[in-house]
């Protein structure tokens, strides 16, 4: 909540100077920035964990900054582009695939939580340490992965955007 006032007047002042984000940009810049939250989060147990295993707090400070922003990128502006591009007879269908669509994503972050499952022998941080920044790291380079083929599809989403609205 904190930052999106900020990302408004950011927009704002981008757009007065006309070199406003496109929105496909928006939600590749939104995706990006969760990957960072990712690896950073990996980045921390990897290379800054003390001798029992712990990382400054300040790491999730980081973390959740990324994927807050990364998360606004891309939920609200989800909502504003299919507003946009929707014809309105079928407005209402499509939102309700927008969220049906999370709904799916929610079932699917739960499957993927269950790979930092540790076994319940291990209680010691410095043998459950490698287990999760692993699975954060794995996670982080798929959302990059996924960011780079989003990129990638920004001219031609642009394009299809442009077509629409002309």
């Amino acid at each position: 909540m904190v930052a999106s006032p900020i990302l408004a007047a950011i927009y704002t002042r981008l757009g007065n100077k006309g070199k406003d984000l496109t929105m496909p940009m928006k939600f590749t810049l939104g995706m990006f920035l969760c990957a960072l939250g990712f690896l950073t989060a990996a980045a921390a147990g990897m290379w800054f964990a003390d001798a029992q295993g712990l990382t400054s707090p300040w790491f999730i400070v980081l973390v959740y900054l990324f994927q807050s922003l990364g998360e606004l990128l891309i939920s609200a502006l989800g909502l504003a582009m299919v507003a946009a591009l929707v014809p309105q007879h079928l407005m209402g269908f499509i939102l309700g695939m927008w969220f049906l669509t999370q709904a799916a994503a929610f079932l699917l972050g739960g499957y993927v939580a269950t790979f930092t499952a540790v076994p319940d022998n291990i209680t010691d941080p410095l043998q459950t340490l490698p287990i999760l920044y692993r699975c954060l790291q794995q996670i982080g380079l798929v959302t990059l992965g996924v960011t780079v083929v989003m990129a990638i599809m920004v001219p031609w989403l642009n394009r299809m955007i442009n077509t629409k609205s002309a």
